[in-house]
């Protein structure tokens, strides 16, 4: 599955959402979205991995100079500031064993922003993914196992790539 988000037509259904809306409907949308911003969540990416080869890997870009952590799910957690803004980090844990884990990458405060998520296709393992990043661009998950694909919080995605999994169930909100 390829998703390229088409711009036009985006903007054509948030110009058609402003106009459905009264005075008074505006002035609440108005409002949520102040209360929306002020309870702002920093990024967060959490997946589940079935790791066969003692090691999962990812490539993420995000915001400069900020910090990231990222709990392996195995009593581990790391924590990686941002040095590479053009190509990403690379991100590579190696397990002591073989088994299922629950990841958790999440921004370590406000400014810290996820652009570009890539799991690495040498290690094929992911199950589920649910991802939390309104600045979010693109998403690459080849070759995995994943079953599950939640993508509510991901505002600004261009661009999906996940050819070569067993979707049962997708989630999005644009």
């Amino acid at each position: 599955m390829t998703f390229v988000k088409k711009s036009k037509l985006y903007k054509q259904l948030i110009i058609m959402n402003k106009q459905i809306f009264s005075k008074k409907g505006i002035a609440l949308l108005v409002l949520l979205t102040l209360f929306s911003v002020k309870l702002a969540a920093k990024d967060m990416i959490t997946f589940t991995c079935q790791v066969i080869k003692y090691s999962v890997g990812f490539n993420i870009k995000a915001t400069y100079d900020k910090a990231f952590e990222v709990n392996w799910g195995d009593g581990t957690t790391e924590t990686i500031i941002v040095k590479r803004d053009f190509r990403g980090e690379s991100v590579l844990h190696k397990y002591a064993k073989d088994g299922e884990y629950h990841v958790i990458i999440s921004a370590l405060d406000l400014e810290c922003r996820f652009y570009s998520f890539e799991v690495d296709n040498n290690s094929p393992g992911l199950i589920d993914l649910n991802i939390s990043c309104s600045a979010l661009k693109e998403l690459r998950c080849r070759r995995q196992q994943l079953l599950y694909l939640d993508l509510r919080g991901c505002s600004a995605l261009e661009f999906l790539e996940c050819d070569n999994n067993k979707i049962l169930m997708f989630r999005t909100s644009f």
